[in-house]
């Protein structure tokens, strides 16, 4: 997408054109012939132009055109819209004196999960563990303390939990740590990229002490990537059958200070059941919250009774 006035000047310069709302290669490299051997201040009198603004349209379209060709991308989108726009509108909705109807939260999520699909993450297991992650962030609110934008970059950190893999089996965590931190998220701040990328990290990789934490945080902020880790450890254990999980539903509720996972199956569970409370311990240490792991056997024909495990 390209923003400024540039955009605006070309659109005076080629009106036989008619550009819309996109410009493709050959209408970019139309422009630069018309324009390379003019002298911006022959562009500035012919089309109504500043000096300035006159000497910045062939930089523009060599940009333009540079970008399209190393991108292998058709389309670059252009609007009539400008950083001061984005001033404007920004300070608008901080004083409430309008109001978006647009979901950018959504957006910045579509842009994540394009990332998880380049590197070839297990889409249904990614959304599966974000959804649960988001559950026990919503169950456990009371307990844990953490802000709306820390839910959005835990909903980031399962989307993208398992990108490393692309790299590496051995070492996810550290893969997709680095693959995070060196790669721009739209809609999020270079901090928060760091957060994400240190709950990915620690998700498979022991936490470490707050002196050796692998980021730029204060000791202050360890608390609450802890808290986001243990989350996602923990919905990272409650697998869905297309990922070799043995269960056929799974309710979460909390009662008191527990958080208590119902999940429907006749099969034998052990194997997830150890693992559970491996995480849970860890979990209940950093949440104040106990989970507690109800197993549902014999529905349907069979009646229904249930066993219970917890730590």
């Amino acid at each position: 997408m390209a923003i400024g006035d540039e955009i605006k000047n070309l659109k005076k310069i080629v009106p036989e054109l008619n550009l819309g709302t996109t410009l493709n290669y050959e209408q970019i490299t139309y422009i630069y012939k018309k324009i390379k051997k003019a002298s911006y201040k022959d562009l500035a009198l012919e089309y109504g132009m500043s000096i300035e603004e006159a000497r910045m349209t062939l930089p523009s379209v060599i940009i333009y055109e540079k970008f399209l060709e190393r991108s292998k991308a058709d389309t670059i989108y252009i609007c009539g819209t400008n950083l001061c726009d984005g001033s404007v509108v920004d300070y608008a909705l901080e004083t409430k004196k309008m109001k978006i109807n647009h979901d950018f939260y959504q957006d910045i999520i579509a842009s994540v999960k394009y990332m998880a699909k380049r590197y070839r993450s297990n889409k249904a297991h990614a959304e599966y563990v974000s959804q649960i992650a988001c559950e026990i962030f919503d169950r456990t609110t009371k307990f844990h303390g953490l802000s709306k934008r820390d839910r959005l970059v835990l909903e980031i950190s399962a989307i993208l939990h398992d990108i490393g893999k692309y790299v590496n089996m051995s070492s996810p965590g550290k893969n997709g740590y680095q693959l995070i931190v060196s790669t721009e998220i739209m809609g999020i701040s270079m901090k928060e990229r760091e957060e994400v990328a240190n709950v990915v990290l620690y998700n498979t990789e022991e936490m470490p002490d707050t002196a050796h934490l692998e980021s730029v945080f204060l000791r202050e902020e360890y608390l609450r990537i802890a808290k986001l880790t243990a989350i996602l450890r923990l919905a990272n254990t409650l697998l869905d059958r297309g990922y070799g999980q043995l269960y056929q539903n799974m309710t979460i509720a909390r009662k008191g200070k527990e958080l208590i996972f119902t999940v429907e199956s006749d099969e034998d569970m052990t194997l997830s059941i150890n693992r559970f409370q491996r995480r849970a311990a860890a979990f209940t240490e950093i949440m104040g919250v106990k989970p507690v792991l109800k197993q549902k056997r014999g529905f349907l024909e069979r009646g229904c009774y249930g066993r219970k495990i917890s730590i």
